[in-house]
């Protein structure tokens, strides 16, 4: 290769660009170049890199460990151990391990090729046998390999967890290098366990791009009709990558399969665009157009690798050696290419009407041939062939049994055509050797690939291309195998053909002794392998702040492989109810891989004085930990060493700000997280932008605020009573605010569907690029160490017995307790909504709340309504099919969650920023019943009237209300925001683009 030097100059700093110029590979592409475009991209990525150059060539020379999981298979296996190999040989860095399955009646020709691979850089670890599927599933090949590969999918977990360090123990996996996942693509349920162990997956498909093709369309079409195709409706497909349209008869019969093929197929096309790369065994001078295609920026990258064939030919442990020797023998003493070899693959067999037929075809043609014979029923083949057939053919044919070692037949210039089933393989093997081919496609996706080799290509004789063995009713003709033959072997047709077949011959050596898709991956694998982030999460201790952090910590670890997430853990310096159930939450991250915990020691609390503005309290905690995530963080890159100084990124809660100079002095991005919403997000930037021009508190006579991103002025009613503390609690507003624009970008548990208006707002080129990526919910609702699961159990079972949507819920968040006379109003106010509640209560002063609640009022109430001590569980009580109404805090938490669930809300907001939650939900967006929204607590002389609950309770409960269905649609779209292609989801995705940088894509 002719090798080039680019240099560029930025400032005191050069960068050393490397290409291969006959390949147009880009080597280094990590240092800011795409290998497709030859653009540069990644702004801040190429700064660090040119900045720490050193550190690349280093994590260059890393050793990658590439993790095969071959389909069992014989068609299967054989490309991907042979695909093993050839890697290997490209580069000296490349390790392998394979995890070799056994079906339960695999036979001593597939036990023979895995111990074959004798190589000093692969090494073989066996998956023990499981119980085999149902034999029902046999019925549906698919269906039943899908079946066990499921199932092995735990001890898959177990081997990988003794190959791959953990994340805990850093300093070993960077003196182990790196690993990547290679999966066969019937092993897609594999992928859950590389998504936990945070190693990125390509596929490994032995098949060609059409049949990629064709699974790809039915995982997109059955997002739009969910059952399989049907015979004939319609006639023909239009699939991407193919000149012509598809007959529904050249699709594989899984396509059709009610008994669970179509199923099986659709699982796992819907997992091939997870995969970082697609690795096909092909070339593009057969496929192009195909390849073509599939460049669309959907498909994840395709590597055409082939033909990857195995040359050598594995002896089959059945064979003959006697029969093998006679078989050359014989085929020496024949003329050149005047032989037609008769093979239809490890599973193809007729019965004794079809090679009846096919024998008298071949008598009939009066050409010379080989014909390997595998029959349905054990029998002697004597008695199946005509009368007198052997005798008749005397030495210009010749029967073997059961295998002939085809590789070694087909490279015999004594071949001149080849009868096959089209078998991928054998197409590749054919095309190798120049020998042409007349279609007889028998099973899986044989009929497509005929009919890409005849329609598409034109490098094939039609015999049948829709052929499948369905007995007496399909028989092929001893007539038109006949003239198929005929037309193979001789005439003006033959000649053209055999030209076109031996110009593919030479482009398919070709296309391997250049190897430049297969530089491309390797260079590729080592890049996805090598490309770590570590993200480190500083959430601030309070439960809601907590639990949406954490949450959105474990949903990124599951977007992204190269992701890995140390959670810096702090805890308030006295004592709370809530402690146990936080550290419940923060013990349940060691069940996460790829998610680790530090501690941050106790430090003094702040004079306890200034509990009376919890803001004020919370900043000068958060100044005083300071040192200690500087020790942390100090720490963390001295771990990451062996990667630029890009790769450790932090993201902090919006209360730890004062972090921010410990990632400056270190030179580390910055990302804010920001548990509320765009309302909450835009009222700081008003504070820190005001304070310029009024450096003080906010009075509660001021005249309502235009905010960003607001339709309605704000009342100064709603908004925080931090906004007007004196007590310090302003000042700890705008010195956090004012930080917020020296990030890198602001993370937002909020979706635009819900908040469009502030979001385009505030979309200006001043803010930070804002990623809006809720809900960010745990849904699976972490239980309460104090909660009783009798009565969690009793709460559930009296949700059963009520009727659908008729119970209000009334829950007021971890710190939301009324006095005596409050609880009092709301229990009259529930009793004279005459609808049913489940209460959950909590109360300020220690006491019974019998003592509290008015007279008889339980006895009146009777089964329509339940009170619980303290705590509910609120995720199990939202999502239940009883409740149709939530009388709520408005902290955003609970607001995302009643959206989740459909569920509207009564807003009665308590403190901090609820009640401009409470404003927005109401007078915003119109999706909920406004009960108060200025509450404050503020004693007795601030008491919500039995009157107004009994109002606010009855609206909210009315069936057919505008808010009810406003809720519902947004609920709908809460839920899809998160899905693959939705709002959220893409907004993470360009997170993850702007924390890394696209130039690992």
């Amino acid at each position: 290769h002719s090798l080039h030097t680019y240099t560029c100059l930025n400032l005191t700093h050069v960068a050393v660009y490397v290409h291969y110029q006959s390949e147009n590979v880009v080597l280094f592409s990590a240092i800011g170049f795409h290998p497709r475009s030859n653009k540069k991209i990644g702004k801040r990525r190429r700064r660090n890199v040119v900045v720490h150059h050193h550190h690349h060539q280093e994590a260059k020379m890393k050793r990658t460990e590439l993790l095969f999981i071959p389909s069992p298979g014989i068609g299967h296996l054989v490309s991907m151990l042979e695909f093993a190999k050839r890697l290997i040989q490209y580069d000296d860095r490349l390790f392998i391990t394979i995890l070799s399955m056994k079906f339960p009646n695999h036979d001593a020709y597939i036990n023979s090729l895995v111990p074959s691979l004798s190589q000093s850089r692969v090494k073989l670890a066996h998956l023990p046998q499981v119980d085999p599927p149902p034999p029902k599933l046999l019925n549906s090949p698919e269906s039943y390999i899908y079946v066990y590969v499921e199932s092995l999918v735990p001890h898959v977990r177990d081997a990988l967890k003794h190959i791959v360090p953990s994340h805990s123990n850093s300093e070993t996996t960077h003196s182990q290098g790196c690993f990547v996942m290679v999966l066969d693509f019937f092993c897609m349920p594999m992928m859950d366990v590389a998504n936990e162990l945070g190693l990125p997956s390509y596929m490994f498909m032995p098949s060609n791009i059409g049949f990629l093709s064709s699974m790809l369309y039915l995982a997109t079409r059955h997002d739009q009709i969910s059952s399989e195709l049907k015979e004939s409706n319609p006639n023909e497909y239009s699939l991407k990558g193919f000149h012509n349209p598809v007959p529904w008869s050249a699709l594989p019969q899984a396509y059709f399969c009610k008994d669970g093929g179509y199923s099986a197929c659709v699982k796992m096309a819907q997992r091939f665009r997870e995969t970082k790369g697609i690795i096909v065994n092909s070339f593009e001078g057969l496929e192009a157009h195909g390849a073509t295609s599939f460049n669309d920026g959907e498909t994840p990258p395709i590597y055409m690798v082939g033909p990857v064939v195995n040359f050598k030919g594995q002896p089959h442990s059945s064979t003959d050696h006697v029969q093998n020797n006679r078989i050359f023998k014989w085929l020496d003493e024949q003329p050149q290419s005047s032989v037609v070899f008769l093979c239809f693959g490890s599973v193809g067999t007729f019965d004794a009407s079809q090679l009846r037929e096919i024998a008298s075809g071949l008598e009939c043609s009066g050409h010379r041939f080989l014909w390997c014979i595998r029959v349905q029923q054990p029998t002697i083949i004597d008695e199946i062939l005509p009368e007198g057939f052997l005798e008749r053919i005397g030495s210009k044919g010749m029967i073997c049994n059961e295998w002939a070692p085809q590789v070694e037949v087909l490279a015999h210039n004594a071949v001149g055509g080849f009868v096959s089933h089209c078998g991928w393989n054998s197409i590749l093997e054919s095309l190798w050797y120049g020998v042409p081919i007349v279609t007889w496609p028998v099973y899986a996706e044989q009929q497509l690939n005929a009919f890409q080799m005849v329609r598409e290509f034109d490098l094939a004789i039609e015999l049948r291309l829709d052929y499948r063995n369905r007995g007496h009713n399909q028989l092929v003709t001893a007539e038109e195998i006949g003239n198929a033959i005929k037309k193979l072997m001789e005439g003006d047709h033959n000649v053209v053909m055999r030209k076109k077949v031996k110009e593919m011959s030479d482009i398919a050596r070709k296309s391997v002794e250049k190897g430049r898709r297969r530089t491309q991956l390797i260079i590729k694998i080592q890049e996805t392998a090598m490309a770590r982030v570590e993200l480190v999460f500083i959430p601030a201790p309070g439960i809601g702040h907590l639990v949406s952090t954490l949450e959105f910590a474990k949903r990124l670890i599951h977007y992204d492989h190269r992701l890995f997430i140390t959670v810096l853990y702090m805890k308030f310096p006295f004592k709370s109810h809530l402690d146990a159930y936080i550290d419940s939450i923060v013990a349940s991250l060691s069940l996460v891989h790829r998610i680790k915990l530090l501690h941050l020691p106790l430090v003094d609390s702040p004079p306890m004085e200034l509990l009376k503005s919890i803001e004020n309290f919370i900043y000068l905690y958060m100044e005083s930990l300071v040192p200690h995530v500087r020790k942390a963080l100090t720490d963390i890159v001295s771990s990451n060493s062996n990667y630029s100084q890009g790769d450790v990124v932090l993201v902090l809660d919006f209360f730890c700000m004062p972090m921010m100079d410990v990632a400056n002095e270190l030179g580390l991005p910055s990302y804010m997280f920001m548990t509320s919403n765009l309302g909450f997000l835009s009222l700081m930037f008003y504070l820190a932008t005001r304070h310029n021009q009024i450096s003080s508190e906010l009075e509660e006579s001021d005249a309502p605020l235009r905010l960003q991103g607001f339709q309605n002025p704000v009342p100064s009613s709603v908004l925080p009573t931090a906004a007007f503390c004196k007590d310090g609690g302003y000042s700890a507003y705008v010195k956090l605010a004012q930080r917020f624009r020296e990030t890198k970008g602001i993370i937002v548990n909020s979706f635009e569907e819900l908040e469009s208006y502030s979001f385009s707002s505030m979309n200006d080129g001043e803010t930070p690029p804002i990623y809006m990526v809720g809900p960010v919910l745990d849904l699976n609702g972490q239980p309460h160490p104090s909660m009783d699961q009798v009565q969690n159990d009793k709460i559930l079972k009296w949700l059963d017995e009520q009727p659908h949507s008729s119970v209000v819920f009334l829950c007021f968040g971890s710190m939301g307790r009324f006095g005596a006379s409050q609880l009092r109003e709301i229990a009259s106010g529930l009793k004279r909504s005459g609808h049913r509640f489940l209460w959950s209560v909590r109360v300020q002063q220690p006491t019974t709340i019998d003592e509290i609640l008015p007279e008889g009022f339980l006895e009146q109430i009777g089964s329509k309504g339940m009170i619980c001590n303290e705590w509910a569980p609120q995720v199990k009580v939202l999502a239940h099919s009883a409740v149709g109404g939530f009388l709520s805090h408005c902290g955003w938490n609970s607001i995302l969650e009643s959206l989740w669930y459909g569920v509207p809300v009564a807003t009665w907001p308590i403190y901090a920023e609820q009640q401009l939650n409470a404003f927005r939900m109401v007078r915003e967006f119109g999706l909920a019943v406004d009960l108060r929204l200025d509450y404050k607590d503020r004693g007795d002389d601030h008491i919500v009237s039995a009157e107004e609950i009994e109002t606010a309770v009855k609206h909210l409960m009315e069936g057919d209300s505008e808010v009810r269905k406003k809720v519902k649609e947004m609920s709908e779209m809460a839920r899809k925001s998160v899905e693959e292609g939705g709002s959220s989801f893409t907004a993470i995705g360009k997170l993850i683009n702007s924390i890394i940088g696209s130039n690992y894509y």
